[in-house]
């Protein structure tokens, strides 16, 4: 297949077809994701002026059903030239950017395999540096890598290290809600007496918003409905 890697960009981002069910070609298929991955280590490895062994990178994926193939790919495309790899599964677009922030993971890079609103047949890729967002120039430069379709590997093998990251972004985002809401009578349960709708639809923030606000939890404010 002919992939044009330049058509998958869209402004700051990777968007592609990655499921049959539209009459459109699929262009982004698991061993085109592992090329945009190879091309995403050599921008890591340009801007922290260091070698891919050194680097390590985490990998996420929203509930596409196209998710977990791309997430396997990318992360193979890691791992052949020796990055380390931390599989956070299920996440969010903000929760993979805070691998690069928390200490205790300090990850050079990120991916979330996303494509935010658009149809169950499109899936795509952001990227985070400890900086943020990678810009429009910063995705040419990625894609410039991967068009060239070269098999890249190094002599040692990055590692992968499965995370249950959203367990712990979820306990980032409740002390997120208790130093905003600056109750500082009832500090452990400031949302006691509210009463809080959330509808997530078919997003990832569904599978874990009983982690956040279940931490609140009191007999008169929270019911649980699945």
């Amino acid at each position: 297949m002919l992939v044009q890697y330049d058509k998958l960009q869209n402004c700051s981002d990777i968007r592609g077809v990655a499921l049959d069910g539209a009459k459109k070609e699929v262009n982004l298929i698991p061993e085109v994701a592992k090329f945009i991955a190879y091309g995403f280590v050599k921008f890591l490895e340009n801007k922290r002026n260091t070698k891919a062994e050194n680097l390590k990178v985490a990998v996420g994926m929203d509930s596409r059903l196209s998710g977990p193939d791309l997430k396997a790919a990318v992360i193979e495309g890691l791992t052949d030239l020796g990055c380390n790899v931390y599989d956070c599964s299920m996440a969010t677009t903000p929760a993979m950017f805070m691998t690069t922030v928390l200490e205790n993971y300090n990850c050079d890079g990120s991916i979330m395999i996303t494509a935010s609103h658009l149809p169950y047949y499109y899936n795509g890729l952001k990227f985070f540096t400890k900086e943020g967002g990678c810009e429009k120039e910063d995705i040419k430069n990625i894609l410039s890598v991967a068009c060239k379709e070269e098999k890249y590997s190094s002599n040692n093998k990055g590692e992968v290290l499965d995370v249950d990251f959203i367990d712990e972004y979820s306990k980032v985002l409740v002390e997120m809600i208790r130093s905003g809401a600056d109750a500082k009578e009832n500090y452990d349960k400031p949302l006691a007496g509210f009463k809080i709708i959330v509808d997530a639809g078919n997003g990832a923030g569904g599978f874990f918003a009983y982690k956040v606000l279940e931490v609140f939890r009191s007999r008169y404010n929270w019911k649980s409905i699945y």
